[in-house]
């Protein structure tokens, strides 16, 4: 029998049979090509990374806030009178006494250079002076009279070794320029002897008389500062 022939006795008017179940795939609806994106798989490994971000950032938070230090709350200042500075008090007569015995000891041989000695006489009176001031400088507090003393004990000094220089016919170019750099006049002549056709000599005729004017200007200086100091 054909396929288009019907059985015998059956009915034209039968219902035709359903149609095949068709497949699940191909009931849903593909998204490819359409763009529209799939919905993303739950992951419990995301939920965690999350959490842990916002309890990260938290904790920077809670940190910075640790830092800043609050604002001091303003304080009243308190009205500070300075005081009118104090009179310098005298020092004690021991001390007046000692740096008065040094100037006079120093002046005696600034007199003994301004009237003219022997170099014998002169050393001998360098020595009775070291020893008086010495014993003064024992009892001087001030540090700057202290200074000027003792620079004008050095040019004493200095003026014997000078001399002896020149009467042993030495150099006395050396002795001048160790002085050279406290006392302008020294250091004058020297730069005036460097310039002479025959440098050297004016500090051979010259270099004793001006290292006792450096020794001058020094107990000068002692003198003024004693004398205008409160006693």
């Amino acid at each position: 029998m054909s396929a288009t022939q019907r059985p015998s006795g059956a009915s034209p008017f039968q219902n035709p049979p359903p149609p095949a179940a068709l497949p699940t795939a191909l009931l849903r609806p593909s998204r490819a090509g359409t763009g529209e994106p799939k919905p993303p798989a739950n992951n419990p490994l995301v939920g965690w990374v999350v959490i842990s971000a916002v309890g990260v950032v938290a904790l920077m938070a809670f940190y910075w806030l640790s830092l800043r230090e609050p604002t001091p709350a303003p304080t009243r200042q308190a009205t500070v009178t300075a005081s009118p500075a104090r009179p310098s008090l005298p020092k004690p007569a021991e001390e007046q006494r000692a740096e008065k015995e040094a100037l006079t000891a120093l002046k005696s041989l600034q007199s003994v250079t301004s009237v003219g000695v022997t170099y014998a006489d002169y050393m001998h009176r360098v020595g009775d002076a070291k020893i008086k001031v010495d014993q003064a400088a024992e009892q001087i507090k001030d540090s700057k009279i202290a200074a000027l003393i003792g620079a004008a004990m050095g040019y004493y000094k200095g003026v014997g070794s000078v001399w002896n220089a020149k009467i042993q016919r030495h150099d006395v170019g050396g002795y001048l320029r160790i002085y050279a750099t406290d006392c302008q006049l020294l250091s004058d002549l020297i730069a005036r002897s460097d310039r002479d056709k025959y440098p050297g000599i004016a500090l051979e005729v010259e270099g004793v008389s001006t290292m006792m004017t450096c020794a001058a200007q020094e107990v000068a200086k002692v003198s003024e500062l004693i004398d205008r100091r409160p006693q």
